[in-house]
């Protein structure tokens, strides 16, 4: 099933460490006992063994003492955080599964570790270090922890050797000195690090990269996640594919020698991954040819790669009939043909590059290539294709934000009420969104809807940002409420300022003027509708002065009272008040020293105070609702909110929203 050796270093405990954790490994371990595929893995057994700051990053292991490796030691992971970054702040998670070849156990008497084949390496328990680096010195891993989105990082071992499909499987061949078989977990102790690290860190979406052995890892883990109901965002999978038919031509054809493949060496690694993963229904292009797995993939290779037997001619059977191709090309077609039957909307990519190692006079050899910042010369891909992978991850990431949130919260409203839902939004110029970029949203963003209108003051029109530009967080907000009422309709009636103070949007302000004749315009147009809520997202530039921003609480109740009290309005009509923190800046400020706050904060040397009575207007007026974003992410090198950022603030309003207007 795999193809690579690349050996870690053996725990300094040594086999100590083995022999004294077997009672506790015969507690926390069913012996024999073959877990469920779709279930859940253990993390009760997992302990914070170490951490470390280095380089801005916060790098804690663990030890899961659930899960044992082949030969000394436990299963162990580390998480990478940037520092700075709160648990409660939702980010994406890359995990990284490295290369390390299969292994497997020759019968016999005496210490495991002198039958173990082809080597006993990559079978003890793996080092905080070895770990921390798979997240700093892999070039595709670098470039997405370390982009604009600010990823976690998750490195997960492999020290069953097993390409990460053991589930508590017997392990042939291998006993503890007191006779207890032992088992492999490979698939199981990535779940429970996966698990474990997205409970302890809010985590939006979380991707699956691997190569080699870890590229078969992340069809078996991903495949069993989706099965369990968490599927990954995505897959990317560097080099190792499982494909049977290619096996047996290699051999058949005696392309190359390999130590993988072949009748004895599937006797001896199978019954070490789970049963599910032993089928021929479990290859990668079936998989996907079967709609099993959904998971978008990158499929990448290298179209020399010399563990795949290079370029070396083989006859290949492909739908239709067979083929001349080059030996690598020909173990991946099978998924890239299943990849390619899906259509050009797929959101799948099948990449065959080549990237050749200086020097080499073997072209498109490397074996791993998203750990390499070596070009691609094909011209049938850009020479840069790991910026490709990073853009196809973005994409991933835009693609179903909102549409996966609003499936998970429910519908505030009477489907069969035909009133139109209609939201007050106004502000400054975080409300108006200065600065994003209109065509960073993803389709169904930029794509009209009927459902969702603005009243332009003259009549109902359907918001079209993929036309001007011109949208903001109510966007993210009323798509994501869509996504939970399908049958509704959504009006938004907005009016910002760039560059106005909370003065302005109060009683004989110029703003509140604006919005006043836009909201007439809006009840008297003959649709009928129910004004929902009012959504604030102002204060940028009231921190500049200390008038102010000490003014701004008592300016913001007399807006919200003075509009409750106009005509066709609740007189309990629902505020949500946008506020942000970055890093850890505690939400409630009271008994903060604010001066010394002021310092340390941006938009204003007076933003503290601002920010204080954001927080506080909640408790001081019925029906508000503060809304805090932690660390949105920002256009580089200013304070304004990319598109994602803006996108951020109008999920967190949407539960807000469904929270208050709830039962």
């Amino acid at each position: 099933m795999s193809d690579h050796n690349s050996a870690a270093p053996r725990s300094d405990l040594g086999r100590l460490r083995r022999v004294v954790a077997v009672a506790l490994v015969a507690v926390l371990v069913l012996t024999g006992c073959e877990a469920a595929f779709d279930a859940p893995a253990r993390t009760t057994g997992i302990e914070k063994v170490d951490e470390q700051v280095l380089d801005g990053w916060h790098y804690e292991y663990f030890r899961n003492l659930a899960y044992p490796c082949s030969l000394e030691g436990h299963q162990t992971f580390v998480i990478g955080t940037p520092v700075g970054l709160a648990d409660e702040v939702e980010r994406p998670l890359w995990v990284r599964l490295r290369g390390g070849g299969s292994g497997w156990f020759d019968p016999g008497e005496g210490d495991p570790a002198l039958r173990a084949q082809p080597d006993d390496s990559n079978m003890a328990e793996e080092e905080f270090n070895f770990l921390r680096n798979r997240l700093r010195n892999d070039v595709l891993t670098q470039r997405v922890v370390e982009g604009p989105t600010q990823f976690r990082g998750l490195a997960v071992s492999m020290c069953n050797r097993d390409t990460y499909g053991g589930a508590n499987n017997p392990d042939p061949h291998n006993f503890d000195p007191d006779g207890t078989q032992r088992t492999t977990n490979g698939l199981l102790a990535t779940k429970a690090a996966i698990q474990f690290t997205m409970a302890r860190h809010a985590t939006s979406d979380y991707f699956l990269h691997g190569g080699s052995a870890g590229s078969h890892g992340t069809f078996h883990v991903g495949w069993s996640l989706e099965t369990q109901g968490m599927p990954p965002a995505g897959l990317v999978a560097d080099s190792g594919v499982r494909n049977d038919a290619w096996q047996a031509a290699r051999i058949a054809q005696d392309v190359c020698s390999s130590r993988y493949g072949g009748p004895e060496w599937e006797a001896a690694f199978a019954p070490r991954v789970h049963s599910a993963l032993r089928t021929p229904d479990a290859q990668p292009h079936e998989l996907v040819a079967s709609g099993e797995l959904t998971v978008p993939i990158v499929h990448l290779w290298n179209q020399g790669d010399r563990t795949s037997c290079g370029d070396r001619p083989m006859v290949c059977d492909v739908p239709g009939g067979s083929v001349t191709m080059g030996a690598a090309d020909c173990r991946h077609e099978s998924l890239r043909a299943a990849i390619a039957a899906e259509g050009p909307d797929s959101r799948s990519l099948s990449l065959g590059v080549c990237v050749t190692e200086p020097e080499s006079s073997w072209p498109c050899n490397l074996h791993v290539v998203t750990r390499s910042d070596l070009p691609n010369s094909d011209p049938a891909y850009p020479a840069d294709y790991q910026q490709l992978i990073v853009d196809w991850v973005q994409e991933r990431l835009d693609e179903a934000e909102e549409t996966t949130l609003g499936q998970t919260l429910a519908c505030p409203w009477d489907a069969a009420d035909p009133q139109r839902r209609v939201f007050v939004v106004v502000g400054d110029d975080d409300a108006a969104a200065v600065g994003a970029d209109g065509s960073a949203l993803p389709a169904p963003l930029a794509t009209p809807d009927e459902r969702l209108t603005t009243w332009d003051g003259e009549t109902w029109a359907a918001v079209d940002p993929g036309a001007d530009g011109s949208f903001g967080s109510e966007l993210s907000f009323a798509s994501t409420l869509l996504t939970a009422c399908p049958d509704a309709e959504i009006g938004l009636v907005k009016h910002t300022s760039v560059g106005s103070t909370m003065a302005s949007w109060g009683p004989g302000g110029a703003d509140r003027a604006v919005m006043a004749g836009l909201l007439t315009g809006a009840l008297t147009s003959g649709v009928p509708v129910s004004i929902e809520g009012l959504v604030v997202h102002q204060g940028v530039v009231d921190g500049a002065t200390f008038e102010d921003a000490t003014a701004w609480s008592e300016r913001f109740t007399a807006a919200v009272t003075s509009l409750r009290d106009s005509a066709g309005i609740p007189d309990d009509l629902p505020a949500f008040v946008v506020t942000e923190r970055r890093g850890p800046l505690p939400a409630d400020l009271a008994g903060a020293d604010l001066s010394v706050l002021e310092g340390l904060l941006w938009d204003g040397p007076h933003r503290a105070h601002v920010l204080a009575a954001q927080w506080e207007v909640q408790h001081q007026l019925a029906g508000v609702t503060t809304v805090v974003v932690r660390d949105p992410a920002r256009i580089p090198g200013t304070d304004r909110h990319a598109t994602r950022g803006v996108r951020a603030v109008g999920r967190a309003l949407a539960v807000a929203y469904v929270g208050a207007a709830g039962p």
